[in-house]
């Protein structure tokens, strides 16, 4: 018997827990399941998101607002600059007056051009008045040698009558030879001088038809004078230089411009149109090539903000620069970085004042690179990477 009880204490058994012990160790057996049960619910919840949810990729950038179209300004005509009457970033209106050419010599000539004109046509109407009155006196001295002739060759036939048979009148006249007889050859003498008269007015008469050679010479030299006066008074119009559009002066240092001379065709003046803009985005090397042709921008406009809540226009990628600006670039503030230009879609400048834009004005830009599923991105990444 007592090996029995020997053997029966000599048995494994597990000693005695308390309570308290036994409910520490639910406690954690039930934390141990709960954080389980959560993690495999934010496991779940994770899929969920990584299968369901899109997303965009996106690299930040800054820049400046420029006009889309610029418009070139040059000097219409050749001369000095006697005053420019806009600033650098001024917006200006169609047909606002930009600067003003010196114009003494222009019209210099042109009143030696109009004072020529003024001669030349004295002379044209004085000519032409003259040439009038002397074809007029020629066809009264005419008609009157004319009436002379007939008056001569009837006293040649009376004469005539006085000596021979009437009969024989019209035969002798016209075969009279002078010398024949003194008294016909008074008649016949006054004869001759009235039909030499009348052979006179009439050389007179193709004498002033020679004449319009003359007239027509003048009014040559006359057309070609209004030509010039035309000339020269365009020109005077062209020595005040304006705006053919509405826009903004985008050009520097035109102070320095005032008193050069300049031939015609010099670029004066870079004019962007008001009506069309673009973003000038700057990015690092690192990242320029992640851009592509066509990407979507979200362009935030901080000086047309009124609120802290910012608007973000919607912009395409419209070109990415090849090669880094450099310090002597026209955005040498950028130097080293990649310009990227973006244009402003059609659904968000319908939205915006345009008036209100300026040139050089800040933007920020969020440049989406890819966009979509999570979990199409972890597999683009992973594929990319392995």
């Amino acid at each position: 018997m007592h090996n029995i009880k020997t053997k029966e204490n000599d048995r494994l058994s597990l000693p005695d827990i308390k309570v308290k012990q036994n409910l520490a160790i639910r406690f954690v057996n039930k934390a141990v399941s709960i954080t389980f049960i959560i993690l495999a619910l934010v496991f779940s919840i994770a899929l969920i998101v990584i299968f369901l949810v899109d997303i965009e990729l996106t690299i930040d950038a800054e820049g400046i607002l420029e006009p889309s179209n610029i418009n070139y300004i040059h000097s219409t005509e050749t001369g000095v600059i006697e005053n420019i009457l806009i600033n650098s970033g001024d917006t200006v209106k169609v047909n606002q007056p930009l600067a003003i050419l010196d114009s003494v010599q222009l019209k210099r000539n042109l009143i030696e051009i109009e004072s020529e004109i003024a001669l030349n046509e004295n002379t044209y109407n004085h000519d032409l008045a003259k040439t009038i009155f002397v074809n007029r006196q020629n066809e009264y001295l005419l008609k009157k040698a004319k009436s002379q002739l007939i008056r001569a060759k009837a006293t040649f036939r009376d004469r005539l009558s006085n000596f021979f048979d009437n009969s024989k009148v019209d035969s002798i006249y016209n075969n009279y030879k002078i010398g024949s007889h003194i008294t016909l050859d008074y008649a016949m003498a006054e004869i001759i001088s009235v039909q030499a008269d009348i052979s006179l007015r009439e050389l007179e008469i193709e004498m002033q038809e020679l004449k319009k050679y003359d007239t027509n010479t003048i009014q040559i030299n006359l057309n070609k004078l209004y030509f010039e006066q035309k000339t020269l008074k365009e020109k005077l119009l062209n020595t005040i230089i304006k705006s053919p559009v509405n826009g903004i002066v985008l050009s520097e240092g035109l102070e320095n411009l005032v008193n050069n001379y300049l031939t015609e065709g010099t670029l004066l003046f870079e004019i962007g149109s008001i009506n069309s803009w673009k973003i000038i985005l700057f990015v690092r090397e690192n990242e320029v090539h992640q851009i592509v042709k066509n990407s979507r921008v979200k362009v935030e406009l901080s000086a047309l903000q009124t609120t802290e809540d910012f608007d973000l226009y919607e912009a395409s990628v419209t070109s990415i620069s090849a090669e880094r600006i450099s310090s002597n670039d026209k955005y040498s503030n950028f130097a080293g970085l990649y310009r990227i230009t973006a244009t402003l879609n059609n659904g968000n400048i319908s939205k915006i004042d345009l008036s209100k834009l300026k040139y050089g004005y800040k933007v920020k830009g969020k440049i989406i690179t890819n966009s979509g599923k999570i979990s199409k991105l972890l597999m683009q990444y992973f594929t990319e990477i392995f």
